[in-house]
């Protein structure tokens, strides 16, 4: 999602970079075969994000669910008790990037975990609230939006201890 400034509109060379970008390799006509099948229309000139995520999103079970609750309560009360949303900007800077696995085993570097943090956030909350008014200054998130974020991520992992483990590192 951090590769395309706009998700909405990602081209067959975008996706192609992508998939490589996460070590998905197949040959050029798999990828179009993918590309054709997600595309916004019949001229496959666009991939449908939405539609491509939606199929391979895996719901959160009751043990991820569990520790999502626990981080956005913890969140929501440092910030403030009596709001069920919280400002964007709050979650963005107490997200702990130094203590995410790919930054502690020097895979990558923080600012640039905090980057694509920050991005894949945003990104995500604009799909999210794609058929919302959203004229508010400050973006804020509500545990759907937070929920709807970690759907995605969890896709990457294959194991609830894996996922739980990134979630406790990242933000406990």
């Amino acid at each position: 999602m951090t590769f395309c400034p706009d998700v909405t509109k990602i081209k067959l060379n975008d996706f192609i970079n992508i998939m490589n970008l996460n070590n998905i390799n197949f040959g050029l006509n798999e990828f179009k075969n993918i590309f054709d099948y997600f595309s916004i229309n019949q001229k496959n000139i666009y991939l449908d994000f939405n539609r491509f995520i939606r199929f391979f999103k895996k719901e959160l079970n009751e043990t991820k669910l569990n520790m999502l609750e626990k981080i956005f309560l913890s969140l929501k009360y440092d910030y403030s008790e009596n709001d069920e949303e919280i400002p964007l900007y709050i979650i963005q800077n107490k997200y702990k990037a130094k203590r995410h696995p790919k930054v502690a085993s020097g895979k990558i570097k923080e600012d640039e975990k905090i980057k694509e943090f920050r991005e894949s956030f945003d990104i995500n909350y604009k799909i999210f609230n794609s058929n919302h008014n959203n004229d508010k200054k400050e973006k804020l998130i509500d545990f759907d939006i937070f929920a709807n974020f970690y759907e995605y991520v969890s896709f990457i992992y294959e194991n609830d201890n894996e996922f739980v483990n990134l979630l406790i590192s990242t933000w406990c």
